[in-house]
């Protein structure tokens, strides 16, 4: 009889103690999974893009002058060694190829025509350039330029057609001239997967829009796909080459700020954890285009303003995600 009853015990125990772990296998709790922030839930299996974090504050370590050529240096990626950088309006439609250990440009790409270059990005395949500068919100020939990339040298100044891809706000119906008071301005977006992201300069409301582009050639409405309130201007953007992370570089009141998102799921990039962190001791630094060298570190361009000089700085991402990463990874373990 005690046989009996100690079996039936056992398997009363097996049956409730697996039921258990599948039952919280099969169930996820969504919360804040970033062990820096304030509001960080240590059981959270999933993010629910909930993260709070105290007020956050960075340095940007310079890494060189730029030439004179670059002196209104707005958008900059990293490819075969080499920084590729453009500067805006007003200035000559080249793309200059910089030696950051020689500090001197190696290679040149002209093009016909510099209405007013905000941004540069790139995927495997190509080069795209953001012709869409629009500081008076009038403009009806916003327009991204690709280059192929088998047509570049790193070693010689070459000529180039681009092919043209022209786009317009869907939601713009209002073309008269409110110079740096509307909310259809645009000086960043990058490469993800088979699109193009945009994300808007708002003059009016200090937010940002992302609107969404195939990288096909030809005439397209952009898609509105998503907004944030950045609390400033935008002026660059990009997405690091795991897909893991996205940084947005802005201004407010001259000073620079970043925007580090990650965790977010698919394309949805303000789905997960979004920090923002501020540079208060670069104050009147005209910081224009940003780009990841790898999965940590970025490489920020900014303009020759009246009180600094045309300079390129670096930043170390992996202070700030290291911890989410680490409570990530155990999250997959257990």
């Amino acid at each position: 009889m005690h046989f009996i009853l100690n079996i039936n015990f056992t398997k009363l125990f097996l049956t409730l103690f697996f039921g258990f772990l599948f039952f919280k296998g099969s169930t996820q709790h969504c919360g804040c999974t970033d062990p820096t922030a304030k509001n960080f839930d240590v059981a959270a299996s999933c993010n629910d893009g909930s993260c709070k974090y105290k007020k956050t504050f960075g340095r940007l370590h310079k890494v060189a002058r730029l030439p004179h050529m670059l002196v209104e240096c707005s958008g900059i990626i990293f490819w075969r060694h080499l920084f590729w950088m453009h500067n805006d309006s007003g200035n000559d439609p080249i793309v200059y190829g910089y030696d950051c250990q020689s500090k001197k440009i190696s290679t040149t790409i002209e093009l016909e025509k510099n209405n007013d270059w905000e941004e540069i990005t790139q995927d495997s395949a190509s080069f795209y350039i953001g012709d869409f500068g629009n500081n008076a919100g009038n403009r009806k020939d916003l327009q991204i330029l690709k280059i192929p990339k088998k047509l570049i040298s790193d070693s010689r100044d070459i000529t180039i057609r681009p092919e043209i891809l022209k786009f317009s706000y869907p939601n713009q119906v209002d073309f008269h001239p409110f110079y740096m008071n509307h909310n259809f301005d645009c000086e960043a977006f990058f490469c993800f997967k088979d699109s193009l992201y945009l994300f808007s300069k708002n003059w009016q409301d200090h937010k940002t829009r992302v609107y969404k582009l195939p990288k096909d050639t030809g005439t397209f409405s952009a898609l509105l796909y998503d907004s944030f309130d950045v609390d400033g201007l935008i002026t660059g953007a990009d997405i690091s080459p795991d897909n893991q992370k996205v940084i947005l570089i802005g201004y407010k009141n001259f000073k620079p700020f970043i925007w580090l998102l990650f965790d977010f799921k698919s394309d949805h990039f303000f789905s997960g954890n979004k920090r923002r962190i501020s540079f208060p001791f670069r104050f009147g630094n005209q910081t224009e285009g940003i780009c990841f060298t790898d999965d940590e570190h970025v490489f920020i361009s900014s303009e020759k303003s009246k009180l600094y000089r045309n300079k390129i700085f670096q930043l170390n991402t992996n202070k700030w995600t290291k911890k989410w990463l680490k409570n990530k990874l155990l999250q997959k373990t257990y």
